[in-house]
C-alpha cells in the first residue's frame, strides 16, 4: 500500500505514513448489500420453480371448478384433477403460488367430500324408487 500524499509505500496495518505523517485512509471494500427495513423480501428462484407455479395455478382454478361442480354426483373427477395439481404445485417456491396451491387443495377435498355424498343420496334415492316421486310432475307431462 502507498501513501496518497507523499507516496511513501507503508504497511497495510499503519494509520499513519510514517514518512510524512499523513493519516492513511482505510479502504472499505464496497458492500453490494444495502440495509432498507421498507424493502420488501424476494424469495430466491430455483430453477424449475415455473412449472411448479404453473401446477399451482391450474390446481387453484380447478379447485374452483370442482367446488361449483360438486353437486353433481359425476363431477368427481374435477375434484380428483384439483388436488392431484394442488398437490404438485404446493412445491412452488413463490408463498402466493403455494397459497393457491394450498387453496385449491383444500377446495378439492371439500368438493371431493360434497360429491361422494351426493354420489350417495343420489344412488338412495334412485334404488329406493323417492327419485320418481321427487320429480313425479316433470314425468307427466313428458
Amino acid at each position: 500500500m502507498y501513501c496518497k500524499n507523499c507516496g511513501a509505500e507503508i504497511s497495510e496495518n499503519s494509520a499513519f505514513c510514517p514518512n510524512c505523517g499523513a493519516k492513511v485512509a482505510v479502504e472499505q471494500q464496497p458492500t453490494n448489500y444495502e440495509y432498507n427495513p421498507y424493502q420488501q423480501y424476494s424469495e430466491p428462484k430455483r430453477s424449475g420453480a415455473k412449472v411448479w407455479d404453473v401446477f399451482a395455478i391450474i390446481g387453484f382454478v380447478v379447485g374452483i371448478v370442482s367446488i361449483a361442480s360438486c353437486w353433481n354426483p359425476f363431477g368427481f373427477s374435477y375434484s380428483i384433477y384439483g388436488i392431484v395439481l394442488s398437490a404438485l404445485g404446493k412445491k412452488s417456491t413463490s408463498i402466493n403460488h403455494f397459497g393457491k396451491a394450498k387453496t385449491g387443495l383444500v377446495l378439492s377435498i371439500i368438493a371431493t367430500a360434497i360429491s361422494i355424498i351426493a354420489y350417495i343420496i343420489y344412488l338412495v334415492l334412485v334404488y329406493s324408487g323417492e327419485f320418481y316421486y321427487l320429480f313425479e310432475d316433470l314425468y307427466l307431462y313428458y
